[in-house]
C-alpha cells in the first residue's frame, strides 16, 4: 500500500492534465498513487505508473 495517495480533481482541466500527470510521475519519491477525480459523474479512477 503507498504511504500517500494523491487526489487530482479533473474537471475541465483536459489541456492541463498531461502536464500535472507528467509533473506526477517526475517526482523522486515515488511511494505515492494518484487517483483522477471529476467529470460530470464524480468518478474516481486510479492511474497506474
Amino acid at each position: 500500500m503507498p504511504a500517500v495517495s494523491v487526489i487530482v480533481p479533473v474537471y475541465n482541466i483536459k489541456a492541463l492534465l498531461p502536464r500535472c500527470v507528467a509533473s506526477l510521475q517526475a517526482q523522486t519519491w515515488q511511494d505515492f498513487e494518484v487517483w483522477l477525480r471529476g467529470g460530470r459523474d464524480r468518478r474516481m479512477q486510479k492511474n497506474s505508473r
